[in-house]
């Protein structure tokens, strides 16, 4: 008992003199903060001002899904002719947010990768020289197929279904904006749905994305579920941002299946 009270008393006096010391030095780095030059300082808390909303955006979503990555790559795409390499990359990030839609848009998300990974496997290819662009991409298929009917316009075909699928995504990224915190999300969802990808499905699947569609939450939940902590005017903002690339790329794409009579591929 005696050994153990000495013990005790030993830790006790121990603590003490660990806290004195931590005190001490904690006091002697304090004149060092002074020695900062006032302009360093001054930068560090800007650019720490200007990356905060940013930063917080792209944490918010879990580090899963970056929305800037989206606008920047399919920007990109449109600047470039249409190039299918930066087209990939925007969609790749926008797989990455059905997945955190959850079930209800498992049905877009996994024909969203089958046919994101059909385009790379042909950029990668021994003819990728021909799937460097959109357009570039189906006057290539379009010789080879009239030069043989048998060989199907594949790349073509799987662009396509990618940009209906595109349609709907930035129709329902909108709609989103506009909705009230309190709105569900399925009435508006079903109508987006009905204005896009409904007139490629067969009616199996059509009743079934709609049914699941009428589980979605309201906004402000949904929101809560992909953007915590997001600064939501940034958000809203990121998202009109979006909307506009989107809608850009949908815009020219469908210009160049119009042009070239492909609208219709099987």
């Amino acid at each position: 008992m005696k050994r153990k009270s000495v013990l005790c008393i030993f830790l006790f006096l121990l603590t003490v003199l660990f806290t004195f010391e931590l005190l001490k030095n904690i006091d002697k780095v304090k004149p060092q903060a002074s020695k900062w030059d006032s302009d360093v300082l001054k930068s560090l808390n800007e650019n720490h001002s200007k990356l905060k909303s940013s930063v917080l955006l792209h944490n918010s979503l879990n580090m899963s899904f970056d929305i800037d990555i989206v606008i920047s790559s399919f920007k990109k795409s449109v600047e470039d002719k249409l190039n299918l390499e930066q087209y990939n990359r925007g969609y790749n990030e926008l797989y990455s947010f059905f997945l955190m839609l959850g079930t209800v848009f498992k049905f877009i998300a996994s024909d969203v990768r089958e046919k994101i990974d059909i385009l790379e496997s042909f950029q990668k290819g021994k003819n990728q020289e021909h799937y460097t662009h959109t357009e570039k991409m189906i006057i290539y298929e379009v010789q080879i197929n009239k030069d043989d009917p048998s060989i199907p316009l594949l790349g073509s075909r799987t662009l396509l279904r990618l940009h209906r699928a595109l349609k709907f995504t930035y129709l329902f990224l909108d709609g989103l904006v506009q909705l009230n915190d309190d709105d569900n999300l399925s009435s508006m969802a079903v109508t987006m749905y009905n204005k896009s990808l409904a007139n490629h499905h067969p009616w199996l699947i059509r009743n079934a994305a709609k049914l699941a569609m009428y589980s979605l939450p309201n906004k402000k939940t949904l929101i809560n579920q992909i953007a915590k902590d997001a600064d939501k005017e940034l958000l809203s903002q990121k998202l009109r941002e979006g909307v506009a690339a989107l809608e850009e790329a949908y815009n020219e794409i469908e210009h160049l299946y119009t042009k070239n009579d492909l609208h219709s591929l099987p």
